[in-house]
């Protein structure tokens, strides 16, 4: 399983989202995002302090005291490349070769620890010597497959870093660290959670699963609020599309004096539209940033567990650090669009009276008993609003019947 990694590696999966190059030695950040040391370290001098924002989701990042060199290495990506190299040198070398030790018979195999070609006959005592009796050796005639060698090296146990000799047994829990046999003994020594790789990589990937099952869940309910808000600004558009589409039908019905109102009144919608409209934007973003980090924290943790042993646990601390963080969302906060869909707010529509609109006894102006006459076009004051809301003129005749002449409400002083 671990060697079909390199093969499912998306085609930018060891380049830079910075310079889109190859990786030259890769810095993590805790959003699980890398990129090389020398791109991270111009990215922070565009910002202050000790602090950072990634290039990929935008997350705040605090740089320890000796900047961005202090940051994790990915120990993940670095294996990755390096075995792309090794195969890749190997494919070079696939070329029939005589053995490198007698020198006189053609090789048939090639040893991954020696780096030589030897023949059948010198296997055999390569096979006997104890310090490479355990060698991993390769066909001759495979070098020249790519993919077989790839899944090779990927099964091979790495050699610990400090003591190139050794080569990777245990696992210590307490450190989040592999370790050789010299280790154990010399670093480790008295830690209690010492386990070896076989045992210590079934319980990470036990709790990495568990993990990613609950953020996959939650990815879901994000996914279906994502969709409620989606709906929910769909809804308000259509709703204020019908408002702005009676506006302009009621529009085209008043005089043309009004015409220097339509837009403000428009206006007037759209502000209200943008009101409504600007706190479900602000969580569909967050809920969209919070999307993006997650399928990026999904894909990087679904890959490492589908790589080798050694992988899994290296990044094991940082994994669940991540997901436990993702897992740590205010869901009462993110997700309460889907308990409580959002309602429209739709402002009340304004009558808007005929010219010439005859009204009579049964008018509220028939039961004053005094009225004030202003021409046409004079603004009237609607003393209970204390603001200008009415044009028009009124006429009554003899029979207390009055007459509106010209009478509309002004959009632009309108309350909602």
């Amino acid at each position: 399983m671990a060697g079909n990694v390199l093969q499912s590696l998306s085609e930018d999966f060891l380049h830079c989202h910075i310079c889109r190059e190859p990786y030259n030695v890769p810095k993590m950040l805790p959003c699980l995002h890398s990129f090389c040391l020398q791109c991270l370290e111009r990215w922070a001098r565009t910002f202050y302090a000790q602090q950072l924002s990634c290039p990929t989701c935008r997350c705040n990042v605090d740089l320890p005291s000796t900047g961005v060199s202090g940051l994790p290495g990915n120990f993940f990506l670095v294996s990755l490349m390096e075995r792309l190299e090794e195969a890749s040198r190997l494919f070079m070398q696939h070329q029939d070769c005589n053995c490198q030790i007698c020198k006189n018979i053609m090789g048939t195999m090639f040893c991954l620890d020696c780096k030589m070609h030897i023949c059948h006959e010198c296997k055999e005592t390569h096979d006997l010597l104890t310090k490479s009796s355990d060698h991993p050796l390769i066909p001759s005639e495979k070098l020249s497959d790519k993919n077989y060698v790839q899944r090779v090296l990927s099964s091979q146990t790495p050699q610990c870093n400090v003591h190139k000799q050794e080569k990777v047994r245990y696992f210590c829990t307490q450190c989040s660290h592999l370790a050789c046999q010299v280790c154990a003994i010399v670093s480790h020594q008295g830690h209690q959670s010492l386990q070896e790789v076989e045992t210590a990589v079934t319980s990470a990937k036990a709790e990495l699963e568990t993990l990613l099952e609950d953020v996959k869940s939650n990815k879901q309910d994000a996914r279906n609020n994502l969709k409620v808000t989606r709906e929910a600004t769909e809804e308000i558009e259509c709703h204020f599309l019908d408002l702005h589409q009676k506006v302009d039908s009621r529009y085209n019905e008043i005089v043309i004096k009004l015409n220097s109102d339509k837009e403000k009144l428009k206006a007037e919608l759209r502000r209200f539209q943008d009101e409504q409209c600007a706190s479900i934007k602000t969580i569909e973003k967050n809920i969209s940033d919070w999307l993006n980090t997650v399928e990026s924290t999904q894909e990087l943790t679904g890959t490492i567990i589908q790589s080798n042993s050694w992988d899994i646990l290296e990044m094991k601390s940082k994994l669940v650090y991540s997901l436990n963080k993702l897992n740590q969302v205010d869901k009462e906060k993110m997700f309460m669009l889907q308990r409580n869909p959002f309602k429209v707010k739709i402002p009340p529509m304004p009558v808007m009276y005929q010219s010439n609109l005859e009204k009579r006894a049964s008018h509220p102006l028939a039961s004053r008993k005094k009225f004030d006459f202003y021409p046409a076009n004079l603004n009237v004051v609607n003393t209970i609003e204390k603001r200008k809301s009415l044009i028009g003129g009124i006429s009554i005749d003899a029979n207390f019947i009055g007459r509106i002449l010209s009478l509309g409400f002004l959009p632009s002083k309108w309350l909602f």
